[in-house]
């Protein structure tokens, strides 16, 4: 399907298929819907509700994310190559990153809870205005990273590379957290 418009579908528990590009999704719920070897070439979800949604090897190549909520997604099962996201205004809890490369992402004015980023590739990366509450970031390349205004991230400077990234006073203070200091 190209430039289509689908606005308040109730996707959920179904198995999508097929290629999707240029298409726009509004106020859709994708609860449990299957995904698997789906191809989403520059499509927009906007208000959109995605719980468990199932990512087996599926494309989302320049796919946006605006104030949607996603909620255990495991996009580390998709197929890295085609792997282009940003989010904006949007709600991430328990979402998986791991061993993957999304340089460039974005993710903007986000909420963006116990996710995990494990050995990814980041550079280059937006976490601008993010409440990165509980997220857990390891062996990530985050060099030139932009974490202009985001709260509580814990980065550990030993185990991430963070060189060349931004970071706001007076939460860049929180990069010592990991290094077991006292401040006065």
């Amino acid at each position: 399907m190209e430039d289509e418009n689908f606005d308040k579908v109730d996707f959920s528990k179904e198995r999508f298929e097929g290629n999707y590009s240029e298409c726009k999704f509004t106020k859709c719920n994708f609860s449990q819907t299957n995904w698997a070897n789906v191809q989403f070439n520059h499509c927009k979800f906007l208000d959109c509700t995605l719980n468990l949604t199932q990512l087996e090897s599926t494309r989302l190549n320049g796919v946006h994310f605006e104030r949607c909520k996603l909620v255990g997604m495991q996009f580390y099962k998709c197929e890295e190559k085609f792997l282009s996201l940003s989010f904006k205004e949007s709600i991430l809890e328990c979402c998986d990153f791991a061993d993957m490369t999304v340089k460039k992402s974005s993710f903007v004015i986000c909420k963006v809870y116990e996710c995990l980023f494990k050995q990814v590739n980041l550079s280059e990366s937006k976490f601008t205005n993010c409440d990165l509450k509980k997220s857990t970031f390891h062996l990530c390349d985050l060099s030139k990273c932009d974490f202009t205004d985001a709260t509580n991230y814990l980065i550990d400077p030993r185990t991430n590379n963070i060189k060349k990234s931004r970071f706001s006073m007076p939460e860049a203070v929180r990069l010592l957290d990991s290094l077991d200091i006292v401040l006065s």
